[in-house]
């Protein structure tokens, strides 16, 4: 929220407020300096909340006005006359605008609502396919995990893009789900349930993003052992999932009802809800889910005294993970 803030207002003495438009001038002189395509790259890197790199700025910022092969040359001039600092960082660099240069953009890019909007739905997208690279359960899971570190600022800020108006809350909620493994993984489940509740309230009541935002939301609140919003989220999700045909959004509830009995010690009533989402999820081919549900099969086996069926479900989860060169379910 407060990387989108406008500036404060100065309410200090005149001096303050003399410094503070001498520096507005010195900003839009350099700004006036710069080539079209200089201040256009300017005005579109102020989508991005903390820093970037040049891929990122590429896929964000360049359209036919601004082609991609023109980026690094420009990053490299902006970095030149003070405009983007370069991190200190290893490879690939990574460049920022100062807040103060960043707000001075985005005033720019704001002057034309309809551009604006363009580039922060690009920077959305941007970051929802990082989130399929991380919610693919696969090999790509570890780097997926680690650039989604780097790029935590930007993450947030496109969410609180899609949690207000115009934003698209239904893309929020994807993007969220993606990151199922990730939250979990590495958090903050806090954080990532707060922002969860924000875009739920967003999505209308029988959209197909609500099932899926809701069975998040239960996962997230039983990691955090608040059973009570848990049993409520995943009843609801299981609820509409079944009203709207979505065979992924049931097999995730039912899953995690499983999970709510088994954690609350209650093993026979866990067994036949894992093990309907495991056969929902294999039969629709959601591989990810089904490969989940059979791991929430080994341990609901195990607390139950079933020694052969869990080993049995562990190996076979196991495989699959392996077969897939995923890491945090196997693990």
């Amino acid at each position: 929220e407060l990387l989108d803030a406008e500036p404060l207002a100065l309410h200090g003495k005149r001096g303050g407020e003399e410094r503070h438009r001498t520096l507005e001038g010195a900003i839009d002189w350099s700004y006036r300096l710069l080539s079209d395509d200089g201040r256009r790259l300017w005005e579109r890197l102020s989508v991005f909340a903390g820093s970037f790199d040049a891929l990122a700025a590429a896929e964000v910022c360049s359209d036919t006005e601004l082609p991609a092969a023109r980026i690094a040359t420009l990053l490299g001039s902006l970095v030149e006359k003070s405009i983007l600092k370069r991190e200190a960082t290893d490879s690939p660099p990574r460049f920022l605008l100062l807040e103060t240069l960043r707000e001075f953009g985005r005033r720019r890019l704001r002057d034309r609502p309809d551009e604006e909007l363009r580039f922060l739905r690009r920077h959305r997208d941007w970051i929802l396919g990082l989130a399929k690279d991380a919610g693919t359960w696969d090999r790509r899971q570890a780097l997926a995990f680690a650039r989604l570190d780097v790029e935590r600022n930007n993450l947030w800020a496109a969410l609180a893009f899609c949690s207000r108006p115009p934003g698209e809350p239904a893309v929020g909620v994807e993007i969220c789900c993606l990151l199922y493994a990730y939250w979990n993984s590495r958090g903050p489940l806090s954080d990532a349930r707060r922002i969860v509740a924000s875009l739920l309230g967003a999505v209308p009541r029988d959209d197909p993003a609500r099932a899926h935002g809701l069975w998040l939301a239960a996962g997230l609140a039983i990691w955090q052992s608040d059973y009570t919003t848990a049993r409520s989220a995943a009843e609801e999700s299981l609820k509409l999932a079944r009203q709207l045909g979505d065979p992924e959004a049931t097999a995730w509830a039912e899953g995690h009802l499983g999970v709510l009995a088994w954690a609350e010690r209650r093993p026979a009533d866990a067994l036949p809800l894992v093990q309907s989402a495991l056969d929902v999820a294999t039969s629709s081919g959601a591989r990810a889910t089904a490969y989940w549900a059979t791991s929430l099969l080994c341990a609901v086996y195990l607390s139950g005294g079933d020694a052969d069926r869990a080993s049995a479900a562990g190996e076979a989860a196991i495989a699959l993970g392996e077969e897939a060169g995923e890491l945090w379910g196997r693990g």
